[in-house]
């Protein structure tokens, strides 16, 4: 794939499709709203969901980008830091 779209309704929850995306580089068309920013960062390219004109103007914009890197969006989700946490809420509930 050349680009990445998912724009579901702001509802639909973290989605790790983005992540995969995110992984293999791909420019992401995503839900122009507060979740999608916070982790897709200022790499993404943004629409409204059922606004076609919106998802339309995001995606030639993607899809004139270049493969991208995201690995300061993705540091947070690493298997080790993932294990990090677990363990910390782990302990702290045993506490």
């Amino acid at each position: 794939a050349d680009v990445f779209c998912f724009v579901p309704a702001s509802i639909e929850a973290f989605g790790r499709v983005y992540l995969e995306a995110m992984a293999a580089g791909l420019p992401i068309v995503a839900t122009d709203d507060e979740i999608r920013r916070s982790f897709i960062g200022k790499q993404g390219f943004y629409a409204y969901p059922h606004n076609f004109d919106s998802i339309i103007k995001a995606l030639k914009k993607a899809a004139s980008s270049p493969r991208l890197s995201y690995a300061k969006e993705l540091k947070p989700y690493h298997l080790e830091t993932v294990i990090t946490k677990l363990e910390g809420e782990l302990n702290a509930l045993i506490s």
